[in-house]
């Protein structure tokens, strides 16, 4: 009767959202006008399903976990300090001992926070269910045509980088005493 109630005045147990919508709406831009409505319907709990892993985006995977669990992570602001600028300065090539071992720690730090909320699954899960994939390399050789258009397609792209290198070698500024 309770729930019955609280759907009816806008509340219900579960929202899922999917991978489409999830990029668009809530990650991409977590202030869009979709992604405040959706924070604003209230709920027991929230599901995003993804197939694309966002390791590699430290404020889309915030913006995930913060549309899940509101504030579990802090402000935006506090997450980035803790853990997304610590992370980034650490994964570079030439990032000193004591940077990269911060950054592990840290990453450690947000998986142990993590562990039971997000459910990562790779590929393993679904390999018994797939028949097996076959890749085929097939040689086809271009028309006199589809060649030339080829060719003017790679020169084209080649001269626009070429082109672009320049203009940046050329902005560069030199001081010469």
């Amino acid at each position: 009767m309770e729930r019955e109630q609280k759907e009816e005045e806008g509340e219900s147990s579960k929202r899922a959202i999917n991978n489409r919508h999830t990029y668009q709406f809530v990650l991409k831009n977590p202030r869009s006008a979709i992604a405040c409505t959706l924070n604003k319907v209230r709920t027991h709990r929230r599901i995003i399903l993804t197939g694309t892993p966002m390791q590699n985006n430290l404020k889309e995977y915030f913006s995930m976990v913060n549309f899940c669990k509101p504030n579990f992570l802090g402000t935006e602001r506090e997450f980035s300090h803790l853990f997304r600028q610590p992370i980034q300065v650490g994964q570079h090539r030439d990032s000193l001992a004591y940077q990269v071992k911060i950054m592990r720690s840290r990453v450690s730090d947000v998986n142990i926070l993590l562990k039971n909320i997000i459910h990562r699954r790779d590929f393993d899960v679904l390999r018994s269910y797939l028949p097996p994939k076959f890749e085929y390399a097939i040689k086809i050789k271009c028309r006199p045509m589809q060649r030339t258009l080829y060719e003017t397609y790679i020169n084209y792209h080649r001269m626009n980088s070429i082109n672009t290198n320049l203009k940046k070698s050329c902005s560069i500024f030199f001081t010469v005493n």
